[in-house]
């Protein structure tokens, strides 16, 4: 038997990996955002509509323009969700552990952003109007693929992630 022993265990917050800095980087998480989309504001070179307004004209539709809804941007959101359940409990195990958000969370917005492609490479829409095949015949241009016509707005997804 030992006698005369004394010890002392001092426990504070911090960034030891204790429960309470667990919890408080968990909290921190919540309070992130991953966007994917169009968020700049700059002009299609073909068009010269700004690309956010494009997105929602072909996401919602237009009927001055003539436009049917093209939902590409729900329709990825869709088709994200089974890949993103799992890839997001890696990312908060990488958050956890001392990664920063931007990190943990960048393979959320590829999915998300890859998503988007994906829906409007599958093409599960309204097809392209007898106009606008032919005005694209004009330039020169004989694809029928829908919201592929120069290939800039597919190229121009955008992610972000930031605090909410």
């Amino acid at each position: 038997m030992v006698t005369g022993v004394d010890m002392k265990v001092q426990v504070s917050k911090g960034t030891d990996g204790s429960l309470d800095d667990i919890f408080a980087r968990y909290l921190e998480l919540e309070e992130m955002q991953v966007e994917a989309g169009f968020m700049t504001h700059k002009k299609h070179p073909e068009t010269g509509i700004d690309m956010v307004e494009l997105a929602n004209i072909q996401q919602f539709g237009s009927v001055t323009r003539n436009i049917p809804e093209r939902p590409f941007m729900t329709d990825g959101f869709v088709l994200s969700q089974d890949e993103i359940k799992k890839r997001l409990p890696g990312a908060v195990h990488k958050y956890l552990k001392g990664t920063s958000a931007e990190i943990a969370l960048k393979p959320i917005a590829e999915v998300s952003k890859e998503s988007i492609v994906k829906a409007i490479k599958m093409q599960r829409f309204t097809p392209l109007s007898p106009t606008t095949i032919r005005k694209r015949k004009e330039k020169g241009n004989n694809s029928t693929t829908i919201l592929i016509d120069t290939s800039y707005m597919i190229n121009n997804i955008e992610t972000k992630i930031s605090k909410k």
